[in-house]
């Protein structure tokens, strides 16, 4: 029973975390539209966003060279950066819309371990992986099997009573 506890808590926490970051980019995306005077002070939470979401790719502006001295509110007023950053925050917005729907997605949880290791950048063979699949597979099989054997031993006279009640 802890274990089905702890996987909807870890589901909730996923769903959660992406949920929340999904409306501070669409907070953050909503503020740069406006262009306010203060836009400079977003940079570190867009930053951060883009960064969880690995979207942050450095956008080249080509038609002038800048000094790294200067401020970023120059760069947020060049129209051709301007385009590149509108990209960027909706493929973040993409990203995080996905991993909500990953959470309700079982062929997610069912191939976590591929997952799993994609989010840590190890690109491990695919025997690897393969294997890493079916002992996650052993490995839920036995504590689905535990679990049905600690239910039969302490609620199995409950659940037989419900059962009998059942038309």
């Amino acid at each position: 029973m802890y274990a089905v506890f702890m996987f909807l808590i870890i589901v909730f926490l996923k769903f959660l975390l992406n949920l929340l970051r999904l409306i501070g980019t669409h907070i953050c995306y909503y503020s740069f539209k406006k262009q306010p005077k203060n836009i400079d002070t977003l940079i570190p939470f867009v930053e951060s966003l883009f960064n969880n979401a690995k979207t942050n790719e450095i956008a080249i502006v080509q038609s002038r060279k800048i000094d790294i001295q200067q401020k970023a509110s120059y760069f947020l007023s060049d129209k051709d950066f301007r385009i590149h950053l509108h990209t960027i925050f909706n493929r973040t917005i993409g990203v995080y819309r996905f991993r909500l729907f990953q959470c309700f997605n079982p062929f997610y949880w069912i191939f976590l371990p591929k997952y799993v290791l994609e989010s840590l950048n190890i690109n491990a063979p695919q025997i690897i992986i393969f294997l890493s699949n079916i002992v996650f597979w052993l490995i839920s099989a036995f504590c689905g099997y535990a679990i049905e054997i600690y239910f039969s031993a302490h609620y199995g006279d409950f659940l037989q009573e419900i059962m009998n009640k059942l038309p």
